[in-house]
């Protein structure tokens, strides 16, 4: 694999980078692993937060994002791992910090955003599910009848 494009970061981070786009490491993916394994505070809840804050670094986001299309981290490579997770029933309960690095790969590379609109029209969502003709005039009638 090609090395991530890491000019230019100061050592620690750097280090971070690595860590995290090492291909079948432990670190791999695994933000709070990368921190530690970078040089930072190794307490792991300290260690989260840093690395929360390192992937919201473009610098530190931008390469990492081309180092995981490099070896195929992707929607498909998501959903597949995710479908063998949710087909392993018995184990589940020990996959929860790895759903959620999946998460994280894609909020990285901007398929999963908190920033989604999504628009309503509240007359149409609060209409029964099936009306008749005559209780849609109705409906119309009652409307006009109001304004």
């Amino acid at each position: 694999m090609t090395q991530p494009d890491i000019n230019g970061l100061p050592p620690k981070r750097a280090a971070f980078v690595a860590a995290y786009t090492a291909v079948g490491q432990p670190t791999f993916g695994n933000g709070t692993q990368s921190a530690i394994a970078a040089g930072y505070s190794p307490n792991p809840d300290v260690a989260e937060v840093t690395a929360h804050r390192l992937l919201s670094d473009a610098r530190i986001a931008n390469p990492v994002r081309a180092a995981f299309a490099a070896v195929g981290v992707n929607d498909t490579w998501r959903a597949n791992l995710l479908k063998r997770y949710a087909e392993d029933g018995d184990a589940s309960w020990k996959r929860a910090p790895a759903v959620r690095a999946i998460e994280l790969t894609a909020r990285i590379d901007g398929t999963l955003r908190d920033d989604v609109t999504v628009n309503v029209d509240a007359r149409s969502a609060l209409l029964p599910v099936s009306l008749s003709a005559d209780d849609l005039l109705r409906l119309a009638s009652s409307a006009l009848e109001s304004e």
